[in-house]
């Protein structure tokens, strides 16, 4: 009788955890910034599109994992065998593109943070920022 109850809980569990973690892992220091400085100019008038967009990326992110557990390719892979040769290598370099300019971000991002702690230029912090992620792999 009791496991009538937790009927609700287990099916938000199984269908949209998943989801909201995959969205929540995305709090890169790019994302933080954008974040803060977005906060600080609005303040909370623009809190409402939390309440639409939060269902949205969730959607986005189980329909994109389950894609991937379905058919057992990555997306430049399904996009070339769809779309062909070329449009997958458009996707590509768009994507290598995007993963580029999100690393940078992330980069001057943390740049910032350790200029907010010791009030030094965020310049002198990039170079170490690199080869502290490049020799931490």
């Amino acid at each position: 009788m009791f496991w009538h109850f937790l009927k609700p809980v287990n099916k938000f569990r199984q269908t949209y955890l998943p989801g909201v973690i995959t969205g929540s892992a995305d709090d890169d220091p790019s994302t933080v910034s954008t974040y803060s400085i977005g906060a600080a100019q609005t303040g909370f008038s623009q809190l409402w599109l939390v309440v639409l967009a939060a269902p949205l990326l969730i959607a986005i992110h189980r329909l994109s994992a389950k894609i991937g557990e379905v058919t057992r390719q990555g997306l430049i892979t399904l996009i070339k065998n769809n779309f062909g040769r070329p449009a997958g290598l458009v996707c590509l370099i768009v994507f290598v593109a995007a993963n580029i300019l999100t690393l940078v971000a992330d980069i001057v991002g943390m740049a910032a943070g350790f200029q907010l702690l010791t009030g030094e230029n965020y310049l002198y912090f990039i170079v170490p920022l690199i080869l502290i992620i490049a020799f931490e792999h």
